[in-house]
């Protein structure tokens, strides 16, 4: 059958109204790289955020009455559960769910231990669904969406040898995605899949390692940057697109 669920953010008009003024959203992963850049974004456009964050870097809610910072562990669904309970009683709803909290632990599955394993899946696939879960109803009630952070890893035919977990991982959200968006008909879920993005996720790339990825991109030589999947994350939060996979790669596929 063919997919009419994947679509390239070059091919869609961009043209929505409006700003997020009133729009509860809670971001995980927003203490940096795309996390931290869709609170940026979404405060810009009136949003009050809630950031759950493991991280203990720098505090971006510091100094903003509108953006708030909580530590959650979202691989652990009692505690992700009891958060969002908390943040409706001190807010009223949830209008956006952001699940952009992942790792990136390059491995070849020969070198892979179970531990390894499960961190990356209990953070990258088992986070998405304990947050989703968790605020399903709520969303539902205030028919908001959900975006979700994967990879073009995560799609078929798209090979990133030495990382089989990861990749996985990704073509779990991006399914996951598809049929939330069918089982909650009163809110919307969508997945964004980049190629790859600078951020701290691949310090352990060279110089090298990444201008050779960058020599795949045909009209640009810097690699995907956070705020670009961030006007991504605003356009979903702004419009009426459902169930889509929206692949945002700098013409990366189309020259490989």
């Amino acid at each position: 059958m063919p997919n009419n669920r994947d679509v390239f953010w070059d091919d869609l008009d961009k043209r929505v109204s409006g700003d997020l003024k009133n729009k509860v959203a809670v971001i995980t992963g927003g203490g940096k790289g795309i996390g931290r850049a869709i609170v940026q974004n979404f405060l810009k456009n009136g949003a009050t955020i809630i950031i759950l964050t493991r991280s203990s870097g720098e505090n971006v809610a510091a100094g903003n009455d509108n953006c708030f910072r909580v530590t959650c562990d979202v691989r652990k669904f009692s505690q992700v559960k009891l958060i969002m309970e908390n943040i409706v009683a001190a807010h009223g709803h949830i209008d956006i769910l952001v699940n952009a909290a992942g790792i990136a632990l390059l491995t070849p599955v020969k070198q892979e231990t179970e531990e390894l394993y499960d961190s990356i899946m209990d953070t990258n696939f088992k986070g998405v669904r304990n947050c989703i879960v968790a605020t399903a109803a709520y969303i539902e009630q205030t028919k908001g969406c959900i975006i979700n952070i994967g990879s073009i890893w995560g799609m078929p035919g798209i090979n990133l040898v030495g990382d089989a977990t990861y990749s996985a991982a990704d073509a779990a959200i991006i399914k996951y995605s598809e049929i939330i968006a069918a089982e909650l008909p009163s809110a919307r879920c969508n997945c964004i899949s980049p190629a790859l993005v600078e951020t701290s996720m691949n310090d352990d790339m060279t110089t090298e390692e990444k201008n050779e990825f960058m020599r795949g991109y045909p009209d640009r030589n810097t690699l995907l940057q956070p705020a670009e999947i961030a006007e991504v994350a605003e356009y979903i939060a702004k419009s009426d697109i459902n169930q889509k996979n929206i692949i945002i790669d700098g013409g990366y596929l189309s020259n490989t």
